[in-house]
């Protein structure tokens, strides 16, 4: 009786002891799996989120078809820069949620109104904070060579309305330079060493396009157009106002409106396939097509 009373006592003792064995393997798991909170989604930067912003709005002044759309995201991958360091930016709370609502209406593409308010209410924060923001988007040798194909991918239509809904920000070069002989007088030196290589390729951009070889001839000249303006006294300056202006006038050329036009949306469309947030934005609407197509459960 006695040991049937301790050999019960030490089975009881043993499956205890496998029993805490057992919980002291696999507790690690269990508390990994039920206990420990989920790694959040990662937080997007208000620079990435800016560009691919950008992106949704020219596809969506674009007017992309599925199959258009499924061809720029390819050659966006191809072009986009790989690894680009970018410096932090900063921005309020008030304008990253307002950003992010323009992201999504852009993303749903339904309500054009809506996109059109939110569009004017980021415009307005952004005049109001200035946010920093390294958002700038250089053009890729790669996206320079593909933006004539997508040009071509385009039909008349699409580029019409297109050009109809960026025509306040199409300029002739020849006023952005004869514009930024005057402004350059006006800076400090610190905007204006930082600033000068990018006034010039703007506007040699707008003139030549795409041509990298005479696009860069043209800049050299700007630059040293722009130099010689901001050298000038007050008084000199207007003395020699209608050298310089001649001089602008020679340099820029006689280009026709057809071929600035041209040149606007194939520069427009070499930033954007170079632009590192397109391929996210182009899956974003092409989601959203194949939810379209999909029929909805009853």
């Amino acid at each position: 009786m006695v040991r049937s009373i301790l050999n019960h006592v030490s089975l009881t003792r043993s499956l205890a002891i496998m029993a805490a064995l057992t919980w002291a393997a696999f507790s690690p798991f269990l508390i990994a799996q039920q206990g420990e909170p989920k790694t959040p989604p990662k937080t997007i930067t208000i620079n990435s989120l800016s560009m691919e912003v950008n992106a949704l709005q020219a596809l969506h002044q674009l007017q992309v078809s599925e199959s258009q759309l499924n061809q720029l995201q390819k050659w966006a991958e191809e072009s986009m820069p790989k690894d680009q360091q970018r410096k932090p930016g900063k921005a309020s709370k008030e304008y990253r949620d307002k950003l992010q609502e323009l992201r999504k209406a852009l993303q749903d593409a339904k309500d054009g109104d809506l996109i059109a308010k939110l569009v004017g209410e980021v415009d307005a924060l952004h005049e109001k904070e200035k946010p920093t923001l390294d958002d700038r988007v250089e053009i890729t040798e790669a996206a320079r060579k593909r933006a004539v194909e997508a040009y071509r991918l385009l039909k008349p239509g699409q580029v019409a309305a297109y050009l109809g809904q960026i025509a306040d920000s199409i300029h002739d070069p020849r006023d952005l330079l004869l514009d930024a002989l005057e402004d350059v007088r006006n800076m400090n030196e610190e905007d204006w060493k930082d600033q000068r290589g990018e006034i010039a390729d703007e506007i040699s951009r707008a003139a030549v396009g795409l041509n990298a070889a005479k696009a860069k001839a043209m800049s050299a000249q700007i630059a040293v157009l722009l130099t010689r303006a901001r050298g000038l006294s007050k008084a000199e300056f207007q003395k020699q106002h209608a050298e310089i202006e001649s001089a602008a006038s020679k340099l820029i050329g006689d280009i026709s409106p057809e071929v600035l036009l041209r040149n606007q949306v194939e520069v427009d469309l070499a930033m954007l396939l170079s632009n590192p947030r397109t391929p996210q934005a182009a899956r974003a609407l092409l989601k959203v097509t194949s939810q379209a197509k999909t029929p909805s459960k009853k």
